[in-house]
This record gives structure tokens, C-alpha cells and sequence, in this order.
């Protein structure tokens, strides 16, 4: 499916003559050259990343008989050069929009001869989201009173200190994986012990700190930052020893399992992820 670059924060970008990059990244591989020949890939089965590649929006500024204005657009876009913020595209069914967060790195602009009222541009991007994001945050996903015993969701809180585990079957609707995810464990009463798994992709984090009761633990899986209680406590975190995302979710259905001990409420929030 095509597209064109359409945003950049609330700037609608120019879209006279627009000629957007649509072109894909390369394959991060990682290998090693064998003594007797050949190359040992230490990657196996995983598919190798993609990253987003600088992105180039060609296009030309044109003001039909208004220098003036044209001189005015122009200003607001050099104002954004240096600024991160999400650039959105926009897809060839007029409607559907994705965004990465980047940040506008440069802006060649050259002017004709004796074309007063048109600049020609080379918009530059530097991606640093790993994939394309749907429009639609999903937080759908929402699991009540894990580690609470049959008996006790509000008045037996002692027998919430056993182990607990419990599966979720997120569905990620996107074309390639998702590692930008956020689990937000909420304790009822203390919780530890914690560990997320994903079926589909083999990831588990292992939290071995205490989330104290009232507090929430966040793990942003793609930010790889971990908040407990509002405090730093990312050296609690064990992340998964062979994998270099801390979490990702697969296209299609994801068996997320996730255990503690204690009692807590767990939210799960994303975006679809395509190539």
C-alpha cells in the first residue's frame, strides 16, 4: 500500500509535486565470518530487525502570486527544523493515517529562475520509532484482581500473598512486531515476584522489586524505561537474556502470561505496528 508523508506535529507539510519515499530500511544482520568459510548467523530463525530509514519528502512550496505568503510557510517550516515530534503519513485511501516519532534534521530548498512564487524542498527525517504506528492507541486490554483468592477480592487480602498467574490473548492487528508496549501493574496490596511472558515471541521480563500497595509499576517496553511507584527502578527489570527487545508483540494473536504474588490490577496499552 502507498502513501505520502503528510504531517509533521500540527504542520500539514506542502503536497505540490510531492514525490514521498516509500522505500524500506535494511535488514539488521548480525553474523560472523567461520574459519573454514561461510558465515555463522547468529540471528537463526528471529527475523532480522528492519529500521526505519531517514525519510526524504520532496515537494514545492506554491503560493499562486503570493511571494509573501509563500516567504511566511516557508519560516514556519524552518522553525521546525530540529524539533521531534510525530510525523504521520497518510495512506493511498485517503483516510488512514500512521505515525513514527522523528525529528526534521534538514530542509534543501531551491528556487527557480524566475519562479517567484514556487521553492522547491527536500524535507529530511530521522526515524527513531521501530515501525509505523496505528492511528488508534489500544488499551483495551485490562485484567482485574490477579493474585486475589476466590474469597477475598475485598475483605481476605491474606491469601493474596500465594503465586497467581493469568493469561491474556492480546490480538495486534498490524503487519510486523510491536516492541513499543506498556504494562501498568496496579497493587491492591503488596505485589512482587512478577514475570511477563509472550508465547508468540518467546520474551519474558522478570521484576524482582516490590510494588508497594496503592502504587503502580510502568514497564514501557519501548522506551525500556520502568517506574515503580513514580521512582526509577529500572535495575529491578531482568530482561529477556537472548533477544534485543525487552518485549514485542507478534502480528496476530499474542498469549501474554503474566505472574505475581500479590494482588494487582494489570492494564496493557499499544499501537498496531506496520512495516
Amino acid at each position: 500500500m502507498t502513501y505520502r508523508i503528510d504531517q509533521f506535529g500540527t504542520t500539514t507539510l506542502p503536497n505540490y509535486n510531492p514525490e514521498s519515499d516509500v522505500g524500506t530500511g535494511e535488514a539488521q544482520l548480525v553474523s560472523s565470518e567461520m574459519l573454514d568459510g561461510g558465515e555463522f548467523d547468529h540471528l537463526g530463525s528471529q527475523k532480522a530487525p528492519v529500521r526505519i530509514p531517514p525519510i526524504i519528502k520532496r515537494c514545492t512550496l506554491y503560493k499562486n502570486e503570493d511571494d509573501i505568503a509563500m516567504g511566511g510557510d516557508y519560516a514556519e517550516l524552518r522553525a521546525l527544523v530540529g524539533v521531534r515530534d510525530v510525523l504521520y503519513r497518510r495512506m493511498i485511501d485517503g483516510d488512514t493515517l500512521q505515525w513514527v516519532w522523528a525529528r526534521l534534521r534538514k530542509i534543501d530548498a531551491t528556487r527557480r529562475p524566475g519562479s517567484r512564487y514556487m521553492l522547491d524542498l527536500n524535507l529530511t527525517f530521522v526515524v527513531y520509532s521501530r515501525a509505523w504506528n496505528g492511528e488508534i492507541l489500544r488499551d483495551e486490554y485490562e485484567i482485574s484482581d490477579v493474585g486475589a483468592g476466590e474469597d477475598d477480592l475485598t475483605t481476605c487480602l491474606a491469601e493474596s500473598d500465594e503465586t497467581a498467574a493469568v493469561t491474556i490473548v492480546i490480538e495486534q492487528n498490524g503487519d510486523v512486531d510491536q516492541p513499543d508496549v506498556i504494562f501498568t501493574i496496579h497493587a491492591i496490596a503488596a505485589t512482587d515476584t512478577i514475570t511477563i511472558a509472550n508465547a508468540a515471541s518467546g520474551h519474558t521480563l522478570a521484576f524482582s522489586g516490590t510494588v508497594d500497595a496503592g502504587d503502580d509499576l510502568v514497564i514501557d517496553c519501548g522506551a525500556r524505561s520502568v517506574l515503580n511507584g513514580g521512582a526509577d527502578a529500572y535495575n529491578d527489570l531482568t530482561p529477556p537474556a537472548t533477544k534485543e527487545e525487552w518485549m514485542v508483540l507478534k502480528p496476530g494473536n499474542n498469549p501474554i502470561t503474566i505472574t505475581l504474588a500479590g494482588n494487582a490490577n494489570i492494564h496493557i496499552e499499544f499501537y498496531d505496528a506496520f512495516a
